[in-house]
């Protein structure tokens, strides 16, 4: 009988599963900002979690601040992408996709990024992304 019961579990098992993810995420940034772990094994520890659970929007987040950190914007991209398939809805997404293009010198890319962030943002937000295009000089 319990094999029958565990079909209804399935969704909550995915829910629980995405949120251990998260916590081995989450572990593995704590060893690597104490010092004990070092940051590449880190970053190829995170990168591990995220083949392993292409699902996990953490995992892909984390790896695309990381590229941002250490240069690699056009990783950072594919990473924001990633997550945006997962929530076409992430604004923050966007907006960190779009600096990554505008790092890169693709104003064109890094203006359509920002505007996907802009539709989607209550007004709050809207100003916050009107104050930040008007920092990285994006505004026209």
């Amino acid at each position: 009988a319990e094999e029958h019961d565990h079909n209804h579990d399935d969704h909550q098992h995915d829910a629980a599963h995405s949120n251990g993810v998260d916590s081995r995420v989450d572990t593995i940034l704590q060893i690597m900002q104490s010092g004990e772990l070092a940051p590449m094994q880190g970053v190829m520890q995170i990168r591990d979690l995220a083949n392993e659970h292409p699902e996990s929007i953490k995992a892909q987040y984390t790896l695309g601040l990381m590229s941002m950190n250490t240069g690699q914007f056009e990783k950072a991209v594919e990473r924001f992408e990633k997550v945006l398939a997962l929530d076409p809805n992430d604004i923050t997404a966007y907006r960190l996709k779009g600096r990554s293009h505008l790092e890169m010198g693709d104003t064109t890319a890094a203006a359509a990024s920002f505007d996907k962030a802009m539709g989607l943002a209550d007004k709050e937000t809207r100003s916050s992304i009107e104050q930040e295009l008007i920092e990285l000089k994006l505004t026209k």
